[in-house]
């Protein structure tokens, strides 16, 4: 089989288990041309990189290379220590009448070692689904079995996590949530029982997509991918108090009022802070300030999980770990304002800011945050729903003054510092 020549950056990942021993380092030895085949330029060796991932007690390497070719002859994963070769596994190796094994069979794969021998598998190295599973007595919770098929290879392999348990939702404690990490499966099945037997679920259909919301009334199983309707995510808040929110689906919120940064006041050293604007409703994955008027904020979902990104100046956090808060971001703490400095974190379903691409003004919005002392309590000082950018501004003697006047100035019956 002839090959086309177009220089093809290829991605490799070998699982080696963690029990293998007298080797610190692993090399990719690849022909490009075919067994058999000793010509130098055609043999490449390439150093793998030990990645911080393990999977099923391996521990994953990766290299990426470019390929003069479409496909390879021979892929060979090569084992050292301290640059002395011990051995090798080799993945492929042509025959005659298979000169070249096809690049879309093994680039972005992971060859999957077992100490003698191994396969491909369809590994995605940074996929995460979670499968939501609706609470009722004959399924869940219990210890949850799952069948996983590996899409490469139609292998049925890890047929049970033996007392492996869902856990309750963060979002609705009615369902129970199952996370699958770099999974190449493409179908589970959901079990209560031991061993893989008992009130056996259908097959749940994995693809592409984060959240599945997976119903089993004990003898039918309904897989969606949307949240279902009327969910609802709440936090207990003070009325009065600010704070902020980041939620995976799209949302409506009671209990709060919601803004969206839309500009700075000022740039650089000469930013006086933030306008604000209202929103009626939640954009998936995007942050937002609130000011709670109730002691509960309550969110309505709807629509596809989707990741958090960075807009409106903000950022948000949806998962179960904290993340940690570049330094000079600013952050909303205790319902103050306040920049960072090391080791600050941000909880799931909230958020930071970031500040970064919002138009600049000089002219203060009704919504207006400043940013003068990052230490304010911004309920008292900092925002007024009835702010008018026109009022007349006096200085602590009481003197009105106008727009050029710099020092503490009182506008709206607020002290603020004037630039």
């Amino acid at each position: 089989m002839q090959m086309s020549a177009n220089n093809t950056s290829v991605t490799v990942y070998c699982a080696i288990p963690t029990s293998e021993t007298g080797y610190n380092s692993v090399k990719l030895n690849v022909n490009h041309r075919g067994w058999g085949d000793s010509s130098g330029d055609w043999w490449q060796e390439y150093d793998m990189t030990k990645t911080d991932k393990t999977y099923f007690g391996k521990y994953i390497y990766s290299c990426t290379y470019t390929s003069p070719y479409d496909g390879e002859g021979v892929i060979q994963f090569q084992l050292y220590n301290n640059g002395e070769w011990q051995r090798q596994v080799v993945a492929f190796a042509c025959t005659e009448s298979n000169k070249f094994l096809s690049q879309t069979a093994f680039n972005g794969k992971m060859w999957e070692y077992d100490n003698t021998d191994g396969k491909w598998r369809s590994y995605n190295y940074d996929k995460t689904v979670t499968i939501h599973c609706k609470k009722n007595n004959d399924w869940i919770p219990s210890n949850c079995y799952n069948y996983f098929n590996d899409g490469a290879t139609g292998d049925v392999y890890e047929q049970s996590f033996p007392g492996k348990t869902t856990t309750q939702s963060t979002i609705n404690g009615d369902w129970y949530d199952y996370t699958i990490t770099g999974r190449p499966c493409t179908t589970a099945i959901m079990n209560k029982g031991t061993g893989g037997t008992g009130n056996q679920s259908g097959n749940i259909t994995i693809g592409d997509d984060k959240e599945y919301w997976v119903t089993y009334d004990g003898t039918t199983t309904t897989q969606a991918t949307t949240v279902p309707a009327n969910f609802s995510y709440s936090r207990n808040v003070t009325s009065g108090n600010f704070g902020t929110i980041c939620l995976p689906y799209a949302a409506t919120v009671e209990g709060a009022k919601v803004f969206k940064i839309v500009s700075t006041v000022g740039t650089g050293d000469d930013m006086t802070g933030i306008n604000l604007e209202d929103v009626s409703s939640l954009e998936a994955g995007k942050a937002y300030i609130f000011k709670a008027t109730a002691s509960t904020l309550t969110a309505t979902l709807s629509g596809n999980y989707t990741e958090a990104s960075e807009a409106n100046g903000m950022m948000g956090n949806l998962s179960s770990s904290k993340i940690d808060v570049p330094t000079d971001k600013y952050i909303i703490y205790q319902n103050k304002i306040r920049k960072v400095g090391t080791g600050v974190t941000c909880g799931q379903y909230k958020g930071y800011i970031t500040l970064e691409g919002l138009n600049v003004t000089n002219a203060r919005s009704a919504n207006f945050i400043n940013f003068e002392d990052t230490t304010t309590g911004i309920a008292n000082v900092d925002i007024n729903d009835n702010f008018d950018a026109n009022a007349p501004m006096y200085n602590l003697a009481g003197q009105r003054v106008g727009k050029n006047y710099k020092g503490v100035v009182i506008v709206n019956g607020k002290k603020m510092l004037n630039k």
